[in-house]
């Protein structure tokens, strides 16, 4: 799918779902389903439809990630998932690391639960979803690979309704002299679907690519994406390191 700023594509976001950690405080979770709003304070998922052994299994990204997707999901069809990471199950990679640099044995289990697609493995597995699912670790955390990734599925005609889930976990403290991320685990889930199945109360969103420079573009994040969904902004450039992007709200 070439792109270029002459281009615009719509997104119809059916619903969403997000969790905001903050620091000393429960998370803030907000969601928007066949035009019911909710909020609340958690502390923590309880991912109640995953049975206890496989929830033990879960880390705290994983959780925050399938409470999202879980409340966007149509779980009664078949929906491919756009998974959405920088960094992913960076806290067991790390741990791995540190256990192989001790000259540990690794435990094959953590390996496999530290990989770029666990948790979308996971998802697909615990849910038994046999449709596509993909991980993506986009540039500087950017919203646009997983969205243009669910247009070109959508496109293809085979689904007409797309998941994507952002998400990302505060880094271990060796990362912090070079990156920075969130102050604990976050989340935000999307369901895109076709235009036809776009009602009077779905959201409808225009991508495009910016002729601007990077300048008062905002950096990627897993919730950057928030303030669109809260109306606290119509319109947001995201800057990648090789381009800037458009998304406005047009209802």
């Amino acid at each position: 799918m070439k792109i270029d700023a002459s281009d615009s594509l719509d997104i119809f976001v059916d619903s969403w779902a997000c969790w905001q950690p903050r620091i000393g405080k429960p998370a803030r979770y907000a969601s928007c389903r066949g035009g019911h709003y909710e909020k609340a304070d958690i502390d923590e998922p309880a991912l109640k439809d995953v049975p206890a052994m496989q929830r033990r299994r879960l880390s705290p990204l994983a959780r925050v990630a399938f409470h999202v997707l879980g409340q966007c999901a149509d779980m009664s069809k078949e929906e491919p998932v756009v998974f959405s990471s920088v960094m992913g199950e960076i806290q067991r990679t790390q741990r791995i690391l540190e256990t192989i640099a001790t000259d540990q044995p690794v435990s094959p289990a953590a390996f496999s639960l530290s990989v770029h697609n666990s948790i979308s493995g996971q998802w697909s597995v615990i849910h038994g979803i046999k449709a596509p699912m993909i991980a993506l670790s986009p540039p500087d955390g950017s919203a646009v690979a997983a969205l243009l990734e669910a247009i070109g599925i959508l496109l293809e005609s085979t689904y007409r309704a797309v998941n994507v889930v952002f998400y990302e976990e505060d880094y271990p403290e060796f990362y912090s002299p070079f990156l920075t991320g969130p102050i604990a685990a976050g989340a935000l889930a999307l369901r895109l679907v076709a235009p036809e199945l776009a009602g009077n109360r779905t959201r409808r969103w225009k991508l495009q690519a910016s002729e601007n420079t990077h300048s008062g573009a905002e950096p990627g994040g897993a919730l950057q994406l928030a303030p669109l969904l809260f109306g606290a902004l119509k319109a947001l450039e995201i800057a990648e390191p090789q381009s800037t992007w458009r998304l406005e709200c047009c209802n």
